[in-house]
């Protein structure tokens, strides 16, 4: 397995030593941390994220895409759930 093909968007730590990252080249990618080896890449991104968190205690992982998408997905053994697309959002910051 190889890394990231573009340039590293987001970085966000794991439980376990793992980190997650996110890439210009519309994947995400989790990695074991104390080894740096990919573990797994999250299927059926289709945009790169400039966004990407795991959230604990509901062991989730939260995407924010380039085109103003959010999406949350299980965090189950290298991404097995199905991740869905909860809202768009876009406000000018005029607006806020």
């Amino acid at each position: 397995m190889q890394g990231h093909e573009g340039e590293i968007l987001a970085v966000t730590a794991m439980p376990g030593g793992e980190f997650l990252s996110s890439s210009l080249d519309q994947t995400i990618s989790l990695w074991r941390g104390d080894e740096g080896k990919l573990r797994c890449s999250l299927p059926g991104v289709q945009e790169p994220a400039n966004f990407v968190e795991y959230l604990e205690a509901t062991n989730e992982i939260v995407i924010a895409s380039t085109s103003n998408r959010i999406t949350v997905s299980l965090n189950n053994s290298c991404f097995t759930a199905t991740t869905s697309v909860i809202f768009c959002l876009f406000m000018p910051m005029e607006m806020i």
